[in-house]
């Protein structure tokens, strides 16, 4: 009787294995769903589904990269569209004004703002005070990185790696003054003497020899004050155009890069070339060649199981004075490229956040960044027109709804979506120990009947 009720139990967790295993199959509907251009392999790449009830609770991929307006008007957008991200870009000299004296009132009312509305905040550190400036070129005469080389005044690694630990400590959720979900170190820096007039040229200051020490200590000092639940840390942005910014990368992580970033940030401009994101152009790549390309980079060097997160996008709809401007678009094209983009992240699998350049610029956006430049709800022409809609607005706001989640390849960093379903990954464990339970008392069974032979 005690052989019958293992052997019964044994077969029963069998029989939950052979349940088990077509639930954790795609079908072949679902291989269908194929990542089209899977970067540097034909091999089909198949999506998991579903998505864990963890993230399906969440506000979705999408956002905007905003300067210190995510205001009241900003956020009537956000709840109109579903946006789930913001970028906020508020300078490190705009917060410590004068020498350990910091001023975090308006990044503390843009968390609350975005904490109270469950919207996800990606903080960027850059533009250090001059004087906090400490990092120079050595194969520059000892240049100091700033204006005169053409970036932002950049701090040394210990004196950036202090500001980073106070931003990680004041706003890691348990401190009173909110959470932020995500911090990138710099913008843009390693690519500022970029010449796109002579791509394969090689300017020694921006070798990642020097990006990494400030990315190493500022990873460090964030984990460090956001132990109890981790803020993810984004590694300076890359541009979207030519074989330069690969071959930046593989000197990255040729360095050691690999375990001090848990995204790539990508800042996608085409307009300079062609307008149209979906043709490769002189130096400017279309928006799945330049995401191929570095994700290429990632899986060569053992990382791609990290994402890729679209950080700025966009195009202007209206010449407003500024070079940045110089190539705009109508709206009807601005509308089609950012479908095109939508569409090509969705087919990806790697690309996990998506935040266009930009919205509500009519109020606190720098004069220097042209009269609303990329705006995506109002053309320059119509200011101070608020309610006018731009075609993209309505774009992004279909596809959010139609998509609010950026599918995600096997083997990806997990951010609360599991390859398998956990009821399903239960009957899967179950089911493997029956199996082997009942092989066990299989064995014991033929053990007992060779021993009842012997015996007569």
């Amino acid at each position: 009787m005690r052989f019958f009720s293992y052997h019964l139990i044994g077969f029963l967790l069998l029989a939950v294995l052979l349940i088990a295993l077509p639930l954790t199959v795609l079908t072949t509907q679902q291989q269908q769903e194929i990542r089209q251009h899977a970067p540097g392999n034909s091999t089909p790449v198949v999506m998991p589904t579903p998505l864990s009830s963890a993230i399906l609770t969440e506000k979705s991929s999408y956002g905007f990269t905003l300067h210190k307006n995510f205001d009241s008007n900003a956020l009537a957008e956000y709840l109109d569209l579903h946006a789930g991200w913001v970028r906020i870009q508020e300078q490190w000299d705009e917060i410590e004004t004068s020498l350990n004296t910091y001023d975090w009132s308006s990044l503390d009312e843009m968390v609350k703002r975005a904490n109270d509305n469950n919207i996800k905040v990606d903080f960027g550190i850059w533009r250090a005070p001059k004087f906090r400036a400490g990092l120079r070129c050595a194969e520059d005469n000892n240049t100091l990185f700033g204006p005169s080389v053409g970036t932002d005044y950049v701090a040394s690694p210990d004196v950036f790696a202090h500001f980073a630990g106070l931003v990680a400590s004041r706003y890691n959720g348990t401190n009173g003054h909110g959470r932020i979900d995500a911090i990138e170190v710099l913008n843009e820096f390693p690519f500022s003497f970029y010449d796109p007039s002579n791509p394969n040229a090689h300017n020694p200051c921006t070798d990642p020899k020097y990006y990494l020490p400030i990315l190493r200590a500022a990873y460090t000092a964030i984990k460090q004050n956001s132990l109890g639940n981790p803020i993810l840390v984004g590694m300076d942005a890359i541009f979207s155009q030519t074989s330069y910014y690969q071959r930046w990368l593989n000197n990255f992580y040729d360095l050691g890069a690999r375990n001090y970033f848990d995204f790539v940030s990508l800042h996608y401009y085409n307009s300079r070339s062609s307008p149209d994101p979906s043709i490769t152009s002189g130096v400017n790549l279309s928006f799945k060649d330049a995401m191929n390309q570095i994700y290429d980079v990632m899986q060569n060097n053992g990382d791609g199981n990290k994402y890729i997160w679209v950080t700025e996008f966009g195009w202007p709809t209206q010449y407003s004075g500024n070079s940045n401007t110089d190539y705009f678009v109508s709206p009807n094209q601005q509308a089609q490229n950012l479908q095109y983009v939508l569409t090509i992240a969705k087919a990806a699998g790697f690309i996990e956040n998506l935040f266009y350049y930009t919205i509500n610029t009519q109020d606190s956006y720098p004069a220097s960044y042209g009269d609303c430049w990329n705006d995506i709800k109002v053309n320059c022409s119509n200011k101070p027109n608020y309610s006018n809609n731009l075609q993209a607005y309505t774009t992004l706001k279909k596809f959010i709804a139609a998509n609010p989640h950026l599918p995600h390849l096997p083997g990806s960093q997990s951010r609360g979506m599991d390859l398998y379903p956990l009821p399903t990954f239960l009957a899967l464990v179950i089911g493997i120990v029956g199996a082997m339970l009942s092989a066990l008392l299989l064995k014991d069974r033929w053990k007992r009947k060779e021993s009842k032979t012997r015996f007569k």
